[in-house]
């Protein structure tokens, strides 16, 4: 499947601030990540040919922090701060915004991004049939890619944590079992894939990097007044 669209805002475009929701100690980054299939429709001599290309767009990481004094405190059984927890967040999602990444996921489990169409005798029921396979093709990619963006989140960023047994965390089980629930389903023969392992260590690499960079970008620049301790 063509991966047409991937961008990702840079570390120096999050929003940092007080979130009056969390408790005093807690952080959270919210992501706006777009994963949208979207589709081509050519003419044929007697009907429609359609092609799905994916879309993969982060327009906005926005890290909110219980009090002034979370950001620069000590994040729960690791040895970097909040902050740099919350921005290996950051940096490993942006590293999954990468055609190489997603086109390799993609073809792993074989996603069918074409279909043809036959003409029927009514304009109406064409439509309608156009309608009905661009839905089924392009909710096939979209239902595989947005379970993976959870899976390589929880397992990647939280790994410490989750090694040290921090109540709260997802367990390695529960983890696993993300994954295991991960599969593609091709709209037209129904066959179900699951991503290769060398595919996902592949991917957990790249993402890892990532949030190594997410991490070294907060501890070398400093948080925002508004987000730190009263002098």
């Amino acid at each position: 499947m063509p991966v047409r669209t991937v961008s990702a805002i840079g570390f120096a475009a999050v929003t940092e601030k007080i979130n009056g929701a969390y408790s005093a100690g807690d952080a959270k980054t919210r992501t706006a990540t777009s994963v949208n299939g979207d589709t081509a429709i050519a003419k044929t001599a007697d009907g429609v040919n359609g092609t799905v290309s994916l879309d993969f767009i982060i327009s906005k990481h926005e890290i909110g922090y219980g009090d002034r004094n979370t950001a620069l405190s000590g994040s729960a059984k690791e040895t970097r701060t909040v902050r740099e927890h919350e921005f290996a967040h950051v940096g490993g999602r942006k590293a999954l915004a990468s055609s190489t990444l997603l086109t390799n996921l993609c073809n792993g489990v074989k996603v069918n991004g074409k279909f043809s169409l036959k003409n029927t005798d009514s304009q109406a029921t064409d439509l309608a049939n156009q309608a009905s396979a661009k839905k089924d093709y392009e909710s096939a990619v979209e239902d595989y890619i947005n379970p993976l963006i959870d899976y390589f989140d929880e397992f990647v960023i939280h790994e410490t944590q989750r090694t040290a047994g921090l109540v709260g965390v997802s367990s390695a089980a529960s983890v696993a079992a993300m994954l295991a629930a991960i599969e593609y389903t091709d709209p037209d023969s129904g066959t179900t894939n699951k991503p290769s392992a060398t595919v996902i260590a592949a991917t957990v690499t790249a993402i890892k990097a990532g949030a190594a960079k997410g991490e070294a970008w907060a501890s070398k620049n400093k948080a925002p007044a508004t987000v730190t301790p009263l002098p």
